[in-house]
């Protein structure tokens, strides 16, 4: 279970990056408007899929990670083209919106709230809270009103702070890039799901799996072997290795886990990775029949892998051609 987290947080949810602003003034030049193929090119050559509807509908699926390096842009002409000519950027959820408006993050944040007068100290291990404060603290963002909070929400800090530490900068997240360009272009965007979902979603999770997340993101904190399968990853989605890519999200990372914890570990699943990867998948079938055109940038692991809406859709019985 030593990648289980660092998984987490580079596929599962784009909410991680609710601390990102929208730009101001110009966009840096992250794309590559020549459209020149990835072996005549520097930079990365990530994958991109296009779907076709019977009523000529296209969808596009990329593949995002929320954090990113340098490394990643600028985005090849094969990626832009395709973006600029969608009718509407399709994202798991618009984090720019709801960072204009802070009033809707705080009511989001009181559902992570306890309410019946403990707090998180009364139901996680004493040694697990004194290493999670110990973590905040170094990260100076502990503050004693966190102890109201759920599990969870603990988890998502540190998990922010363990990759920020690993050299991956949320700013430079490939969401948080088409969104704000989808801003200054005035694309349309639309929201696959909500952050008001997304949290709903992680505070609706077992007390039991809350704390075996948190337990996970503390006991990886600045781990070797969380940054090696973070780096991997990132070099494969540079490098648009479908394979590889494929592997590593299909990839049976439960050797050791007692029956509690797989069970767990299936709630999660069941939650953050199958039910979505459905609903997704619907998405791109009801803009399919619409007949417009939709570029789809969600998490990695909801566009490739078992299950995920390349495979879906598939399934199906819809064209989907690997661009790159």
């Amino acid at each position: 279970m030593k990648r289980f987290c660092a998984m987490v947080l580079i596929f599962a949810l784009a909410l991680f990056c609710i601390g990102c602003t929208k730009s101001e003034g110009p966009m840096p030049n992250f794309s590559d408007p020549t459209g020149t193929s990835p072996a005549t090119r520097e930079g990365p050559a990530p994958l991109l899929y296009k779907v076709t509807g019977k009523n000529g509908g296209v969808v596009w699926l990329f593949g995002s990670i929320h954090v990113g390096t340098d490394k990643m842009h600028p985005l090849p002409g094969y990626v832009m083209n395709a973006f600029t000519q969608a009718d509407a950027l399709a994202v798991e959820c618009d984090i720019l919106a709801v960072m204009e408006n802070p009033s809707s993050m705080t009511n989001v944040l009181m559902d992570a709230v306890y309410t019946d007068g403990t707090t998180i100290s009364d139901h996680i291990p004493k040694e697990l809270y004194d290493a999670a404060v110990k973590i905040l603290k170094d990260n100076n963002y502990y503050m004693k009103a966190l102890d109201s909070y759920m599990p969870i929400l603990w988890y998502s800090f540190i998990e922010s702070f363990s990759t920020a530490n690993y050299g991956y900068d949320e700013e430079k997240g490939i969401d948080l890039f088409l969104l704000n360009l989808a801003y200054d272009l005035e694309k349309p965007i639309l929201e696959i799901e909500s952050v008001e979902f997304q949290y709903g979603m992680l505070t609706s999770f077992s007390p039991q799996l809350q704390v075996m997340l948190l337990e996970q993101a503390v006991a990886g904190y600045g781990s070797p072997e969380g940054k090696e399968y973070i780096d991997a990853m990132m070099d494969a989605w540079c490098r648009g290795d479908e394979a590889a890519v494929s592997a590593m999200l299909n990839e049976d990372d439960t050797a050791g886990a007692t029956a509690e914890e797989l069970e767990l570990i299936r709630e999660y699943n069941t939650a953050m990775i199958t039910n979505r990867n459905i609903s997704m998948a619907d998405f791109a079938m009801d803009a399919l029949e619409t007949g417009d055109s939709v570029f789809i940038c969600v998490g990695m692991a909801h566009v490739l892998g078992d299950g995920a809406m390349v495979d879906l859709l598939r399934q199906q019985g819809y064209t989907v051609e690997l661009v790159h």
